[in-house]
Order: structure tokens, then sequence, then C-alpha cells
């Protein structure tokens, strides 16, 4: 009966005391009405609802301290103060009229209030036209207002918005592309970056399988990536260097990483991101081919290439250095046997020593020819040319140099000057030896 009652109140507001005369009589209508009117106002007594009545004039008739707290208002002439500040704010004055007029029954808004300490405050508002009748008179209609404070989460969803938008900048204007898939691998999305460097407009690779864009001979690696990925655990955010097929049929070759999307996105399938590393490794291979032409210069140069200090102490020495002098690279690399220096010929020592300090004090290279003691006893000749090698600081760090064996040719130049000499002491006795016959 009651539900049918307030029904009926909601269609048929205007004369209030007279529907519960009709329905119950005088004494009992203005009991019922009493009791209505307390459980409206119980209402808006809740705790946890900011809640106000207000007369058509813009009084307030009740408020409780939830409301009060809102507006920054410590008593009731503190809020009626708030309501005539923000009295627009509160009460739109062409919403108003929709309910006075019968328009609507209610109407729901967002409203950014100011307080007196100039705190903004957003508030979802709820307002409707509801009457209380009382003993005096037939009906008293006001606005029943309800505020929601929604200020923390206009806050977050700014922030959403924002982190939105760096998002979207950020995809739009990274150079990595991103591709997202379903779980069985089908493409769903690619970002801009895709076409920069693949060469595929958006609509050629949706809906395509993306392993059929990999190399062969790297697709076992991916497909285990993949699984790897879909197991969304954090120690399998593994990356991988596949080829790529582009539209020019062109492989590039690219680094890609991979995972599953949060359970709480909603989402089924993996965001893949990568970057396009053609060029590096590129660059990769040629040094490669490099480092073994110069591997195969450094078995193949006839003598023994070496780095040292400023003491000669070697640091590195090729396996060449044991035909020339006997000794193994390990005796002699850091003087772990011996120095290098012990096996120069005393006599020629000194000058050996006195190459570091021209280099030191200026020199970028220096070339000479010194004796060293073989392990076996002999002497031996060697030529060695040797280098300064800066940092990047422009310092002096070590000393790049290689190593002949010149024996064969000093023997050979003793030769021809003991040679030249007998000729030309025949020369001066061969004129009093003529003279003689």
């Amino acid at each position: 009966m009651i539900s049918m009652l307030l029904n009926q109140l909601k269609t048929q507001p205007k004369n209030l005391l007279e529907s519960f005369k009709n329905l119950f009589g005088s004494t009992q209508a203005r009991k019922l009405a009493k009791e209505y009117e307390q459980t409206i106002r119980s209402l808006f007594e809740h705790p946890l609802m900011a809640t106000a009545l207000i007369d058509l004039s813009g009084n307030l008739i009740q408020s409780n301290r939830r409301f009060c707290d809102l507006l920054g208002a410590e008593t009731h002439a503190e809020a009626q103060a708030e309501i005539d500040r923000l009295s627009n704010q509160i009460l739109d004055q062409n919403l108003r009229q929709t309910l006075l007029s019968g328009g609507a029954n209610f109407y729901f808004t967002e409203k950014q209030l100011t307080s007196r300490d100039h705190e903004v405050v957003w508030v979802k508002l709820s307002a409707s036209l509801v009457s209380l009748p009382t003993e005096t008179i037939a009906h008293r209609k006001c606005f029943a207002i309800l505020l929601e404070d929604i200020t923390e989460n206009k806050k977050i969803y700014s922030a959403l918005v924002r982190a939105e938008e760096k998002w979207k900048s950020f995809v739009l204007n990274t150079p990595n592309l991103f591709i997202q898939t379903s779980s069985s691998g089908q493409i769903i999305y690619s970002s801009p970056s895709v076409k920069h460097i693949l060469g595929y407009q958006d609509e050629e690779l949706l809906d395509a399988y993306i392993w059929n864009f990999i190399h062969v001979d790297d697709l076992h690696r991916f497909e285990l990536a993949l699984r790897l990925w879909q197991s969304n655990l954090e120690h399998n955010k593994v990356g991988i260097e596949c080829r790529f097929k582009a539209k020019s049929n062109l492989w590039m070759c690219l680094y890609l990483q991979g995972q599953q999307f949060p359970i709480s996105a909603e989402a089924n399938g993996l965001i893949i991101d990568g970057y396009n590393i053609t060029d590096r490794k590129i660059l990769e291979a040629q040094l490669q081919d490099t480092e073994k032409k110069f591997n195969s210069l450094i078995l193949n140069i006839p003598g023994a290439i070496f780095q040292c200090d400023s003491t000669y102490m070697m640091k590195s020495i090729n396996s060449e250095i044991e035909n020339i002098t006997g000794y193994s690279p390990s005796d002699l690399i850091c003087n772990r046997i011996r120095s290098y220096l012990s096996i120069v010929h005393p006599d020629d020592r000194a000058r050996v020593k006195n190459s570091v300090t021209q280099l030191q004090s200026g020199h970028h290279s220096t070339s000479l020819e010194y004796r060293i003691i073989h392990a076996n006893g002999d002497i031996r000749w060697v030529c060695e040319r040797k280098q300064k090698v800066f940092s990047t600081s422009g310092q002096a760090v070590w000393f790049d140099g290689v190593l002949f064996d010149i024996s064969d040719r000093k023997r050979t130049e003793e030769d021809l000057w003991r040679s030249e000499a007998i000729n030309r002491a025949m020369f001066r006795v061969l004129p009093e030896w003529l003279a003689q016959i």
C-alpha cells in the first residue's frame, strides 16, 4: 500500500494531504504525512551522503553534516551563505525550471564547485522536486539535493587521459614499432612506425599471422619466444633478434620483445615491440669480416706482433715470437718467466730503451735494428718497428709493434762487407805484385 501511495505521490504531488485524506481519512492522513516527512528527512541524514532540502526560494531547509563539510561550512548559516554564493552552480536555472514545469522528475549533472578557500571540488549532483506534507499546509515543494564528491575520480580520470595522450604520442613518434597480436598470432594492430621500417600499410598486416613474415631460419627461435612471452613470467621477458620480411621483399633485422596483456586490461594476446637493427647487423658483419682478415694477416705475417708498455713489458704477443727468440709468448707476456729486455743483447739494450723515450717525447713511431740472444745461445738480429696508441683523451696508453728476424740479411751484409774488404785490399797490392813480375 505504501509503495502504491508513493508512486501516486510521484505522479500527482499537487495535493499531497488530500491524497492521504482520500485514502485513509483526515487523522490517518496527517499521521502518514508526518511519517512520510520523517522518512524523507532521515534519508537526507545519511552519514555517507551529502544531502540537503532547499525550498523554491533557495532557502536551506535541512542539510546533513556531509553536505556542510563539502561546502566548507560549520553551521547552518554558513551553509546557507555558501548556497547563496553558489546558487546557480548548485541549482542550474534551466534545469530548475524543467523540474518545476514537470518536464523531468530529476536530473544528474557534474559540477565544479569552488570553496571560499579557492579549493576546487568536483561533485556529481542529483536534484529532484519533492513535496513535504505538513499539518498547516497541504504540501510544501522543495528541491532534494544529493552531492557525491568525485574530485579524486576526476584526478584519476585526468591522469589516465594524460597517460593515454602521452602513450599515443609515444607510439606515434617513437622509432620503435608496436604490433598487437591475438593469442593465436594474428595481427590486430600495428603502429605507424611499421610503415616507416617495413613499408606496410596498416591494412596489409591486419588479420595476417605474424610468423608468415619471419625468416624460416629464425622461425623456431621466434615461436619459442612467443611461448615464453605468453607465459607472462617476469624472467621470460626475453628479447630476440630475427629477420622480418619487408614489403620490398628484403629481410630487415629486428630486435623484438613481447609480453602478454595484463588480466586487468581484459585483452587477450600479445604486444610486441621492436626496433630496426639492420644497420647494426651489417656493421657487425663487416667488423667480423675485417677481424677475420686482420687475424689472417697476423697469422701469415713473417714477424712477431706485440703490444708493450713504457717499460717494455709485453702485454700481448703472437706465436711467431718463438720462431724468432726461442721463447714462447707465455714466457714473455707480463714478464711471467723473463722480460723481453732480458734477451736483448747487453750492448744494444740502452738503445732499445731509448726508443721508448723517443716515442714518449713526441715521435709517433720508431724503427731500429738490434741483437737478441736466442734461447739456444745464438745471437740473432731483429728489426723492430713500433708506434704509440692513444686513448680517447689523447694520452699514450701502450705501444704496438712488429718484430722481424733479419739475421740472414745481416749475415749476407757481413759477407758482402768482407768480400768488399778483400777486393779493396787486392786492388791496393795488385800494382805492386804486377811490378814484381
